[in-house]
Order: structure tokens, then sequence, then C-alpha cells
């Protein structure tokens, strides 16, 4: 899977080895429904070309031609343009989907080339460094600092930051490689989650047929938890085939610092097995961060279906933070 935020900054590297001047708007702020959201980028360069986007529309437009205009009077500067997107037809955006965004201007040239490259590296190494923007430019915090995920402030008198770590995905392990777990990889993987699938037998047609998912791997259940990390971006999807060992994985995940934890299941088989965590003294908290029984309802009866449901509580949970 190609990573959209990697394929920006490889463009730009490629433009401004040609000595292409360009620039990079970031949203560094968005708010209601705004069709941009904080950390979307798009790059428009000197020869026309675009890769990106900043929310669409009439808006994106606009900001497109402004970028045009200011590349072809050579003018450089950093600066940050307020969209607000009101309810009516007088928007200043010209959009009418209520809601906010600010976008900052970042100007390009070969001097910048450096720094893209090595964002481009840090991604394609899945190093995890804090990219910081602001009105003074975009840079990467000094090594051995503290990292922190997507921290953001606007600070007064026409200020922002916006931090984020390039290439910061979100991971879903799926432990369980039947159906819905082949239909679940396919559809993660076209949103731009990293997917793992987990499973113990041999010989499984779903598992074995699964070219979606970026690893797999033939473990043992009672083992799970050495092969899922902490993290506020680790999410975790049991769908084993019995309930002893959707149990022996939902147990060995109680007490890890996870972004997400589902079970499929139906309600009564997670009241059971709930009530056997209570009885085995597991904190009574902990069944309320468990996503149980999984996904939203839509009424799934599929693995294709359910599998919708599943991704759209994921895609919830990892746009609320």
């Amino acid at each position: 899977m190609t990573n959209k935020e990697l394929k920006i900054w490889k463009f730009l590297s490629d433009k401004l080895s040609n000595e292409q001047a360009c620039y990079l708007m970031v949203i560094v702020e968005s708010k209601g429904s705004s069709p941009g959201r904080k950390g979307f980028k798009m790059a428009v360069c000197r020869d026309g070309e675009l890769m990106g986007s900043v929310g669409g529309g009439s808006m994106e437009h606009r900001l497109v031609e402004q970028c045009r205009d200011l590349l072809q009077k050579g003018e450089q500067r950093i600066f940050q343009k307020k969209e607000v997107h009101h309810g009516n037809t007088d928007s200043p955006s010209g959009m009418i989907c209520s809601g906010n965004q600010a976008v900052a201007f970042y100007p390009l040239n070969i001097e910048n080339l450096q720094l893209i490259q090595k964002i481009v590296q840090t991604i394609e190494q899945q190093e995890k460094r804090l990219l910081q923007f602001n009105q003074q430019g975009f840079f990467f915090q000094e090594e051995g600092s503290e990292i922190k995920v997507d921290l953001h402030t606007v600070l007064p008198n026409e200020a922002w930051e916006l931090n984020e770590i390039p290439g910061f995905k979100h991971e879903v392990y799926i432990v369980g490689g039947g159906h819905v777990s082949l239909a679940l990889s396919q559809m993660l993987s076209i949103l731009d989650f990293q997917v793992t699938v987990f499973d113990e037998r041999e010989k499984l047609n779903t598992f074995d047929e699964n070219d979606f998912a970026h690893e797999k791997k033939r473990i043992n259940y009672k083992e799970v938890a050495q092969y899922i990390p902490d993290g506020t971006n680790i999410m975790v999807v049991i769908m084993t085939q019995f309930h002893t060992s959707d149990y022996l994985v939902l147990k060995q995940m109680i007490g890890k610092n996870l972004g997400y934890l589902g079970m499929m299941g139906s309600k009564s088989k997670v009241k059971t097995l709930f009530q056997k965590l209570k009885e085995e003294g597991v904190d009574a908290g902990w069944p309320q961060k468990v996503h149980a029984p999984i996904g939203i309802e839509i009424s799934s009866q599929t693995p294709e279906e359910i599998a919708v449901s599943i991704a759209a509580e994921l895609i919830g949970v990892k746009n609320q933070g």
C-alpha cells in the first residue's frame, strides 16, 4: 500500500530536485464539519502539477490558484489563511458545510530539498521523529527530545503550531484469520491502516489468501501479548474461532495501553466472558474499555457487512483521538 503522505513528500522531493519551486499547504487547525482536517497537505508546483488535498471544492481551487499566482510572481513568504465555511451561500470560503480550517502556506525551493529528503527517509524507515510546523517554517525536533503525537496549539497574533510524526499510522492487529478478518483486512488497507493478522491454525484458506494484510503470523494465542505493542495508535480486534481463545486473547490485553480494543461476538457471549473476567479478579472498569460486541449497529449479516461496521467504529475512534 502506498502511504498518501509519503507520496506528497516524494513528489516535492522530485520537483525540488529539478529546481521547481513549490508551495506546500498544511491544515494546522480544523473545527466542525470542515472538509479539510488537521494535518491534510497539498503541494502546488510552478509547472502546474499538484499532489494531495486540503478539502476539495471551490475553496481548494481558489487556494491552488493563489499558490500558482505567488509562484509566477516569485513571491516566497510563509503565511496562514483561515477559511470559514458558513451554512449559507455567502460563506467566505464559498462552501456551506459549516466549520472552519486554518491553512499554512510554505514556499519551497532547492534549499529545502535536504529536509524534504530526510522526511521521505524517516517515513520509509518508519522512524518516529517529531516534525514541527509553525509560522517560521517546519523542522524536525532535536534528537533525543521526547516525541509527542499530534499535539496542536493555535497561538495568538496569527502564530500557529502543529506537531506530528511523518508517516505515523494507526496499526490494527486482527487476532483471527477467518472470513471477517479477510474482508476487514481489505477494507482497512484501503483506509491506510497498517494491518497485521494472527492465527494459530495451519492450512487456513482465508489466512493464506489474505494479500491485504501488511504482515501475517501463525502464533500460539497463549503468547499473543508479546506480539502486540502498547501505544495510543495500536488497535486490537479479537475474532478467533472459539470463545475460549477469544477469552485467552482478551485477558492478555487487559492492562495494555491501547487506542482501541474490540471483540466480535453476541451480547450473551460478551456478557459471559466479562463475568468470567470479574470472577477472576480483573478490575471491574476494564469491560467498559472494550468495544464488544464489536462494530457499529447496522444489522450486518455477511462478513463484508460486519467488516464495514468494524471499520466504521475504528475510523470513529481514530478520528476522535
